[in-house]
């Protein structure tokens, strides 16, 4: 009687044996970047959502803390002069300005978080001058 390959047995071309379809064949250190990729993107995202349910409690119920604050800020202008140097300035109108916002990591219901703005409020406006084509 003539011997039957056994299922677990190879026969013909090494490669027909073991070809899998491309989408099988993934690169590890691809693999490793996206599940990366991934896992941080849910990450900020769940940051981002409790960040913005802690803010709608502290607007909701005041004893938990203040959700929203207001920050003082100069309204100082660099202007570029024509040679290249900058002159500063402030408005002679309204110096400084009141500017509310949200007591959060990220921006919250439209107001910028207050660290943002204090850590920004001393930081001039530039100011271009432009000029027209036509006299």
């Amino acid at each position: 009687m003539p011997r039957l390959p056994a299922i677990h047995e190879r026969s013909g071309n090494q490669s027909q044996a073991h070809s899998l379809p491309k989408a099988q064949l993934v690169n590890p250190l691809g693999d490793f970047l996206r599940r990366t990729l991934v896992w941080g993107v849910a990450l900020v995202a769940i940051v981002y959502a409790g960040d913005y349910a802690v803010v709608r409690l502290r607007a909701a119920y005041p004893r938990l803390g203040l959700a929203f604050d207001s920050v003082q800020m100069e309204q100082l202008y660099a202007i570029t002069l024509k040679n290249g140097r900058t002159e500063y300035q402030l408005d002679a109108r309204q110096p400084e300005v009141t500017v509310s916002c949200v007591r959060a990591l990220f921006p919250h219901l439209g107001y910028s978080p207050c660290w943002y703005l204090r850590r920004n409020s001393q930081k001039p406006i530039p100011m271009v001058i432009l000029f027209s084509a036509r006299p």
